[in-house]
């Protein structure tokens, strides 16, 4: 798998607002992996399946799911004599998230890529950045 995800993930103070900006490089086409998510969970220890995630937002769809106020897509690749040499499919997505009953402080926060829109039980997910731990 050639994904390289990154989720930078801020607070101004305890109890306030967090914002999360997310982004997953893709560098290989066999490496379709659509479906971005935010997790919460209790645990510092990445998410080994669904079941491990108390809270997830952002699925079926990441770039059309109402829960991320922006989402882009960047899709670029090359041929050369019929072969593809060059293979990237870039996401961005952000949100501006309060505290709430499933963000929680002293919970963790994940981004996290799915093989399917509708994880669930035992399915893991493909990769994941983080946590962050919310104050």
């Amino acid at each position: 798998m050639s994904v390289s995800p990154t989720m930078k993930a801020t607070q101004q103070h305890a109890g306030s607002r967090i914002t999360a900006a997310c982004r997953a490089a893709l560098s290989d086409a066999s490496d379709y992996s659509s479906y971005m998510s935010l997790g919460v969970t209790a645990s510092a220890t990445p998410p080994a399946t669904f079941a491990d995630v108390a809270h997830v937002d952002g699925l079926p769809d990441s770039l059309t799911s109402s829960f991320w106020d922006s989402a882009a897509e960047t899709f670029t690749q090359s041929f050369l004599e019929g072969a593809l040499v060059q293979y990237t499919d870039t996401y961005t997505l952000q949100v501006e998230k309060r505290l709430d009953s499933h963000y929680l402080a002293g919970h963790y926060l994940w981004f996290l890529g799915w093989h399917t829109n509708a994880p669930g039980g035992s399915d893991a997910p493909d990769w994941h950045a983080g946590p962050y731990l919310i104050r």
